[in-house]
């Protein structure tokens, strides 16, 4: 079979779901956030440089060099916002949320630390192809373990503020095939035509990040946390 090579531009939306302390998500009324809110999402890898052992004989000669294999250790990640949006906010760095007099979340306040814990997806355009025979293609981004989710720097002045969230990935995670369908698996007998489903390979422990183009759309936009049904 082919290798499918795909280009990827934009990101039409991020899905924020919450994790437990072990990296597994919640299921509960107010445990995902699709949010198309986002100025841009950033990924950067950080590694552990191997060690180098190069001795060196009595006249100064390197007799040989050997350098241990580099380790990823995690990815850095960069979130962007054009909005304030509570809910998200809250579960990205587990601060507590601003409540208006009707017990809806409408802001956030930071205090001390907390180590919270979620995943986040994007779906990207793929331009320069056709619709195959499943239809227009989307690139499928997953992040299925973020820690330490903390708010950057941000101003008030005669422009629009914006609101930065990082996070670090954590190996482990237990996220599995994961709790959405996302990709098309096989047809179920009866049945000839594909359909959604979820990953067709559960993520590894040591896998920080998981892409890969699919036909299945991105969800729509919550008005604010929704619930993650049981599977």
């Amino acid at each position: 079979m082919p290798t499918t090579v795909w280009p990827a531009i934009r990101s039409h939306v991020v899905r924020v779901t919450a994790l437990d302390n072990c990296g597994a998500p919640v299921i509960g009324p107010k445990s995902q956030n699709v949010s198309n809110g986002h100025i841009s999402l950033k990924l950067s890898p950080q590694y552990e440089d191997g060690e180098e052992t190069a001795p060196k004989n009595a006249g100064g000669k390197i007799l040989f060099v050997d350098k241990a294999q580099d380790e990823l250790k995690y990815f850095n990640v960069e979130l962007v916002f054009s909005r304030v949006e509570p809910e998200l906010f809250g579960a990205m760095t587990g601060q507590p949320l601003v409540l208006n007099s009707d017990g809806e979340p409408v802001g956030f306040r930071i205090g001390q630390s907390v180590d919270a814990n979620v995943a986040i997806e994007t779906w990207t355009d793929v331009p320069g192809t056709v619709c195959g025979p499943d239809g227009k293609v989307y690139g499928y981004f997953l992040v299925p373990w973020l820690k330490g989710g903390r708010l950057g720097d941000f101003s008030f002045e005669n422009a629009l503020a914006n609101f930065t969230i990082t996070a670090r990935t954590e190996m482990n995670s237990p996220w599995g095939a994961g709790p959405y369908n996302v990709v098309l698996n096989a047809p179920v007998a009866p049945a000839t035509e594909k359909v959604p489903g979820p990953l067709l390979t559960p993520i590894a422990a040591d896998q920080h990040i998981h892409g890969e183009p699919t036909p299945v759309i991105y969800p729509s936009p919550t008005a604010g946390a929704v619930a993650l049904p049981s599977p």
